[in-house]
C-alpha cells in the first residue's frame, strides 16, 4: 500500500464522488481496523483525510500538474508527494521545503509540509506551517482542522477545540472536525461529550448505515 498514490490508497478512480470516497474508506476500514493494521488504517485514514475534503482533493490533485512551476519546482513536488505516498517523511519535508524556498506561494505544499512534520511527530514545526496557512487562507477549513491536529499533537486541548470548532463552522458537512473533537474530548476523559460528538458524526447525513461504522467503533 505504501507505494500508491491516494486513490489507489482507497481503491477509487479520479472521478469518484465524495459519496465514494466514503463508501471506499469504511470498507476499508472494516477489512483493515486499526487495532490489527494500524499502518495500513493510518495509510487509509490519511488518503481519506485528503480526498474527503474538496478543497483539499482539489490541492492534491493540482500537484500532479507540475511543470506549470517549472522544472526544478515540478521534480521537487513530484518528489515530496511520491515520498509521502511511501510514508517517507523526512525526505518528503526536505523536498517541500525546496518548493517553498522557491514557491512560498503554493498553500498544497506548505499543507503538506505540515502534514509530514506531524507524520514525523514534530508538533512544534507543523503548527508553524499552519499558522501561516490559516493567516493566508482563513476561510479555508481544512487548514484550521490541520492546525487543530498540530495542538492535539502537543496535548494543547483548548486550542485544538477552538480549531476543530472553527474547522466545523466553515464546513459543517465534514465528519473530520466531529471526530477530531471527540479524540480531543476522550483525550481529556470527558467521555459523554465525546460521545455526543460521534452522534453528530453517525446522524450528520440523515441515515446510519454501514458508513458510520467507524464512528460506532
Amino acid at each position: 500500500m505504501a507505494d500508491k498514490n491516494f486513490y489507489e490508497v482507497l481503491g477509487i478512480d479520479h472521478a469518484a464522488d465524495e459519496r465514494a470516497v466514503e463508501r471506499a474508506y469504511f470498507a476499508l476500514v472494516r477489512k483493515f481496523p486499526p487495532e490489527t493494521h494500524p499502518e495500513e488504517f493510518k495509510r487509509i485514514r490519511e488518503a481519506y483525510e485528503v480526498l474527503a475534503n474538496p478543497q483539499s482533493r482539489a490541492d492534491y490533485d493540482a500537484v500532479n500538474e507540475y511543470d506549470r512551476y517549472g522544472a526544478e519546482v515540478s521534480a521537487h513536488l513530484k518528489a515530496g508527494t511520491e515520498a509521502m505516498e511511501q510514508a517517507d517523511w523526512p525526505r518528503a519535508q526536505s523536498e517541500l521545503i525546496a518548493v517553498l524556498e522557491q514557491q512560498p506561494q503554493l498553500h498544497f505544499a506548505r499543507d503538506l509540509l505540515g502534514m509530514a512534520y506531524l507524520n514525523a511527530h514534530r508538533p512544534a514545526d507543523a503548527m508553524r506551517e499552519f499558522v501561516q496557512l490559516v493567516g493566508a487562507e482563513p476561510g479555508n477549513a481544512v487548514y484550521h482542522l490541520h492546525k487543530g491536529y498540530a495542538h492535539y499533537a502537543q496535548n494543547q486541548y483548548a486550542p485544538a477545540l477552538d480549531c476543530y470548532r472553527e474547522a466545523r463552522k466553515l464546513d459543517p458537512t465534514d465528519t473530520r472536525s466531529l471526530v477530531a473533537t471527540a479524540d480531543c474530548l476522550v483525550a481529556q476523559k470527558q467521555y459523554e461529550p465525546a460521545l455526543l460528538e460521534l452522534d453528530r458524526a453517525i446522524g450528520l447525513d440523515g441515515q446510519v448505515d454501514f458508513n458510520d461504522f467507524v464512528f460506532f467503533t
